[in-house]
This record gives C-alpha cells, structure tokens and sequence, in this order.
C-alpha cells in the first residue's frame, strides 16, 4: 500500500516542533512475538472517518504516540478508494482531528490546535491551503471549540463551546476572596465522573461563514444551566443541521439540579435559524395556547442522536421508553415534520439501534448489537421489517455510504479498528486498509473461541474464550475472569486499550469473558435481568 505525506499550512512560531513517529518493532519484541503495553502504545489508532460526497476517497483521522516524549498526535488522512494509496494531510506539529467534507467534496473542514487553541479549519481536499475559520480577532474570540457542523450549503456553521451561566466557586460570589478555591453547592449536580460543576457548561453556538474569521456567533440557548451536548459524553452525533441548511436539529435535557442528576429524559430540539424559534419535537407544544399537544408521558427517556432525512420532511432519532432506565432498549424513532407523527420503526426487533444513516428518504441503515458482536442493519419505514445485513464475530463502531459503496469502521477481539467495505447487497466484508499490519504480521495473538454456556436456570449465555499465544492443551493455566462493568455495556468483539483481552492472554491467563445478565445485545429481557 502506498503512503505519501503532504506538509500543510503556514509557519506559525507558536507550533511545536512535529513529533517524531517511528514506531517500528524492536528485534526483541519481534523475536518474542508478544503483545505488550509497550507494542500496543506503537499501534495506530484510525476513527472518525467518511466518505467523500462521490465515494472515492476514504478521510479519517489517525493518533499516534510517542513514548519517550510521553506525547501523542493526531493527523488527518484520505485513502484513494481506488488504488488503496493513503496520504497524510496534515504534519505532526499540532493535532488535526474531526474531519469533515464540504457538501462538494472539495474541501476538508477539521479542528486544529495550531493557532494555540482548538479551532476549525479548513483545507484543500488534496490537502494543503489551509485556512483558519473559528478564533479570536478585533476583542471578540471564540475559546476552544469542542465540535462543529459546516451547513449543507456552506453558509453557517455551528460549534460548541463552553460558557459560564452560573456561580458555584467561592471567588465567583464573594468578590474579595479571589484565592479561595473552595466550591458551594446547594443541590444537585456537585461532581459527575471525573469533573466538577463549576458553573460552566456545553452550549451550542451559530456563526455566518463567508466573511473572514468566525469570532462569535448566537448562543441558541442562552443562560442554560445545563449542557447540548449532553453529559457526560459530549457525544457530538447528537447535533445535526437540516440539508437545506436553515435548521439545527440537538439534544437537550433542560433540567438543573436534583431533577437533572435523576432524570433521562432528554428531548430533541429543532432551531429554526431565520426566526431563532426553538421547538421540542418531543414535547410540542400549540403555538397559540402553550399546551401540550400529546401526551407527555410517552417520551420520557432519553431522546438522541436526531438525523434529517435528505428531503427535510423527517428526523429519524433514538429514544428509549422508560423514565429513568439508562439501559432501557434504544428504539429507532421516526418524526414526521409535517404532522408531528411519531413511529416506533423497531417494535419487533428485539435489540438497541445505533449510528444511523438515511439512503434516500425511505431507506435507514443503523448498528445494532447482536448476540456480542456489532451488525450493520437496515429497514424501509414503509415496509417496517429491519434487516440483518453483516454476519460474523465482528464489531462494526462506525460507518459512512456514498452511492452504492459502504466503508465501516470494524475491530475484533485480535484486531484493533480497521476499514471494510461492505457490499450492500449481501453484507460480505472486505479489508480496505491495514493500518496495524507490521504488528499482526509479527506479534502471535491468542486463539478466541465462541462458548454458549448453560446456566443454572437452563438459559444459554455466550462467553468468549481467550487462550494465551502458543497455548498448550495439557498444560494448566490460571483464569482470568472478566466481568464487565456498567452494567450495560455488551462484552462484545470489541478492541480496548484499556481492558485488552489478547494483553490479558498474553501474560499466560486464559480469559473468560461471559456476557452475563443486565448486558445488551441477547433481548431487552435478559438486559432487565440485571439494571
């Protein structure tokens, strides 16, 4: 496969030097033939990646480290579809992440921190030409900005950035103790995860593009007190424009305090750019009286992740039933923006929808977990019946469709994400790329065996079976017993560098992975078991 690198923008003597990458095995470690954290910090790591507007080029975005300097970077990459050549657009000097294509497919939208802060960018397709869209300039600036979406017609663009709505730091309300570091909570939310509520959240902001440096724009939920995207994820998929360009569709859960901290109920909210009206799809209301218009208590778990249908007239979205319930199954919803129609189009599929993709107006194509593995599924609202569409021990995490032609985004338990395409026909999968390929070629992974294991109630659950490299049938090995966590999340064929089942294996333990009750992908039933 053919590599070629293209430098890319101006001189900037605020950049650092480009960090070096030279993550070749060592003799050592292709001698042992091991996976070791060390070998693992060498591999690649490839994502957020689509096709361009005519199918014939592959963008992605590439991390990779540096361990001596204790430094990674991430840099943007395009893969010619039809000779398999990958080109990297960008240097190393600063990360380049989040690509997305023009409308046309002539340039490359991305965020870049090379001008000190994360802003937007944009690029020639073929890279090069690079121009700063977002930051600051005549006492106005935009602060790092955390995700972005270039409308259809290129006039408008929208980031998210974070703004302070409320105090909660003890210099913030008594003045002359500005070296106070204490916090003051009254209620509900003082800490989520890793982080504390100082006050400052998540907002959405629309700028106009076309005349020069986008420096501000109009915060189209002032003065919240909570965060679009929502917490804690800041899962940016759950903002999406129209296609004509003149509307922004978002999630929101509107809520502060104990009420946010306990509730799931997250709504989808439609921005109307020319009025600046704002419309919960969700909970709608009669414009003349304010008054609910349906019931209210039938969307009340969490509503996400809305995606517009190529004509404007529906928002297809993700929305679980039950108030509360974090693992309640993720059904695949259909709005009609016409009559305000709701549908419920996997009544009968018995799993979680994910990653949705409109071809043409009467076709979705989504993910959805399966048995422990990650499938691409598809359904026609006016038929009803989804459709399975890949097979096999795999997780599909991602994918994009131009024309006829799919390319997901695929990893396993003994590889880490690759790019497939898939025929959408049938579903047969074919390697397009082989990012990690002087690992694999060197480095022994354990065997995976697939176990159904009867329980004590007389139920089948699915277990994986990692054996060490080189493993020997009648010698004794000490078990790892892995039980994942959450509980939601499926132990599927998933590749982690954090919990890495091949790692696990590699230092002599034969890994049982069952996927246990109150895990997804084996029926709402057996997830309800545990929740």
């Amino acid at each position: 496969m053919a590599i070629a690198a293209v430098g890319l923008g101006a001189c900037d003597d605020r950049r650092p030097q480009p960090l070096t990458i030279d993550n070749a095995l060592t003799a050592d470690e292709i001698a042992a033939g091991r996976l070791t954290p060390e070998v693992m910090w060498k591999m690649s790591r490839a994502g957020s990646s689509s096709l361009s507007p005519d199918g014939k080029t592959l963008l992605y975005a590439q991390t990779d480290y540096n361990m001596a300097q204790n430094r990674g970077v991430t840099t943007i990459w395009v893969q010619d579809m039809a000779s398999g050549a990958v080109t990297r657009l960008t240097d190393t000097a600063s990360n380049n992440a989040d690509p997305k294509w023009s409308a046309d497919g002539r340039k490359i939208y991305f965020l870049s921190d090379r001008s000190g802060s994360m802003q937007v960018w944009r690029m020639n397709a073929s890279g090069g030409d690079a121009t700063q869209i977002t930051g600051s300039g005549d006492g106005e600036g935009v602060p790092d900005v955390e995700g972005f979406g270039v409308s259809p017609d290129g006039k408008h663009i929208w980031w998210v950035q974070t703004v302070r709505t409320a105090d909660r730091r003890s210099s913030d309300i008594y003045k002359d103790m500005d070296k106070s570091k204490a916090r003051i909570y009254d209620d509900l939310m003082a800490r989520h995860w890793d982080y504390w509520d100082e006050g400052s959240y998540r907002h959405i902001f629309i700028g106009e593009l076309g005349k020069g440096l986008v420096t501000g724009g109009t915060d189209i939920m002032p003065d919240a007190q909570w965060d679009a995207p929502l917490a804690p994820y800041f899962d940016m998929a759950e903002i999406a424009w129209n296609n004509a360009g003149t509307m922004l569709a978002y999630t929101c859960k509107p809520l502060t305090g104990t009420a946010y901290a306990v509730s799931t109920d997250s709504d989808i909210f439609v921005y109307d750019l020319e009025s600046g009206a704002t419309q919960n799809i969700c909970k709608p209301t009669n414009f003349n009286t304010g008054k609910p218009v349906n019931d209210q208590a039938v969307m009340v778990g969490y509503d996400k992740y809305p995606v517009w249908s190529p004509d404007d007239s529906k928002i297809a979205f993700l929305s679980q039933r039950r108030a509360g319930n974090e693992s309640d199954k993720a059904r695949l919803f259909l709005y009609d923006c016409r009559t305000g129609e709701m549908q419920d189009l996997t009544e009968d599929f018995d799993y979680n929808a994910m990653n949705v993709v409109w071809e043409g107006n009467d076709r979705i194509w989504f993910i959805a977990p399966i048995e422990a593995t990650h499938q691409i599924c598809r359904i026609s609202p006016s038929v009803g019946e989804v459709e399975v569409v890949t097979r096999g021990d795999h997780d599909i995490n991602a994918f994009s469709m131009a024309g006829d032609r799919i390319v997901a985004e695929m990893c396993t338990i003994s590889m880490a994400t690759e790019f497939f395409g898939i025929d959408p026909a049938d579903g047969t999968l074919t390697q397009l790329s082989a990012i990690n390929k002087p690992v694999y070629d060197n480095i022994r992974m354990g065997e995976v065996q697939k176990r159904w294991v009867k329980t004590t109630d007389g139920k089948q659950m699915l277990t994986w079976v990692i054996l060490p490299p080189d493993f020997d049938p009648d010698k004794k090995y000490p078990i790892l017993l892995y039980c994942q966590g959450g509980p939601q999340s499926v132990v599927s064929q998933f590749w982690s560098y954090r919990w890495n089942f091949q790692l696990m294996a590699a230092q002599g333990y034969v890994v049982v992975a069952p996927n246990r009750r109150g895990l997804p992908s084996f029926g709402q039933e057996w997830l309800d078991q545990i929740s």
